[in-house]
């Protein structure tokens, strides 16, 4: 029996692991993508014999890689020597002041008690409330599919708003926990990875904190493209082709007859279209490609 076919658009994490997973379940699967080597926003500069990380810089989340690994049949720890990160980092004030934030809490008390007596108290707090919506939001939110706005925004997510605080802003919610200024600094600083300012971003993204305070900071000896390279061998391994340097022109729909005045809902998706001009087909087709730039620049244009 001939295995149904993938084709999958991007070679970022995303892309490898929906494509090994593929091969894992018994598809035969293609993997394109326009730059000569796997990894998207995560990847590295060598020069000189010395390699730098470009891109992500923090390893988190660490079960969901389990998981990933799992899934494919493997052991995250034969491909990746992980070595926690503590402190997690310094922070350095204006006036001197010096933290070391780390996931020692006996640690954390000693520093937090530089400041205020009674901060290691809301530490605790602060943070059991990032566990309560890291769980939530990885329950609820990351580890589901939505298919469309009204399962996003169903009855039953509603109430989910008010239990993340996800209408109250971060700043003015972690004052709960902290008076000093600097502490509220200190644990509201990290939205910024996502390039929101703390005093507009929801307060559910207190479960950044939780995630490195908690479940800690680790880092991949070999630098972070280390993950990629174990996930591109083990695809590669499962069968999985990846054709480099194939950035993708667009993608070409089966279109139904339509009658006078009416307009195309968009059809089913056929074949892939390479800038050099050639042509794949396959019976599903995933795009890890930024989802406005597919929107955009690969779908029809009458959608």
């Amino acid at each position: 029996m001939q295995k149904q076919t993938a084709l999958v658009i991007g070679a970022g994490i995303g892309g490898i692991a929906t494509a090994a997973r593929l091969a894992k379940n018994g598809y035969d699967v293609t993997v394109l993508e326009k730059e000569s080597t796997p990894g998207g926003r995560c990847n590295q500069i060598v020069c000189d014999g010395h390699r730098f990380d470009i891109g992500p810089t923090l390893f988190l989340m660490p079960e969901i890689w389990e998981e990933t690994f799992a899934a494919l049949g493997e052991r995250m720890s034969d491909h990746l020597d992980l070595k926690r990160i503590d402190p997690t980092y310094k922070v350095h004030f204006e006036d001197g002041l010096q933290l070391e934030l780390t996931s020692n809490l006996g640690d954390m008390q000693v520093q937090l008690d530089k400041v205020d007596k009674t901060a290691f108290t809301g530490f605790l707090n602060y943070i059991a409330e990032g566990g309560k919506h890291y769980k939530m939001s990885v329950e609820k939110f990351v580890g589901r599919n939505f298919y469309n706005i009204f399962q996003y925004f169903s009855p039953g997510n509603l109430p989910l708003l008010f239990q993340l605080k996800a209408l109250r802003k971060h700043y003015a919610n972690v004052s709960k926990y902290f008076t000093d200024e600097r502490l509220k600094a200190a644990f509201t600083f990290q939205n910024m990875y996502l390039g929101l300012s703390p005093y507009d971003a929801p307060a559910t993204y207190s479960l950044l904190q939780y995630t490195e305070l908690a479940e800690g900071v680790w880092y991949p000896m070999g630098g972070m493209y280390a993950a990629i390279e174990a996930l591109v061998k083990i695809a590669e391994r499962l069968g999985v082709k990846f054709i480099y340097n194939a950035p993708v022109k667009k993608m070409k729909e089966e279109r139904a007859a339509l009658r006078p005045k009416e307009v195309s809902k968009g059809g089913k998706i056929t074949s892939i279209i390479t800038e050099d001009g050639r042509e794949f087909t396959a019976d599903i087709f995933v795009g890890n490609a930024d989802l406005p730039y597919i929107y955009k620049e690969l779908l029809p244009t009458n959608k």
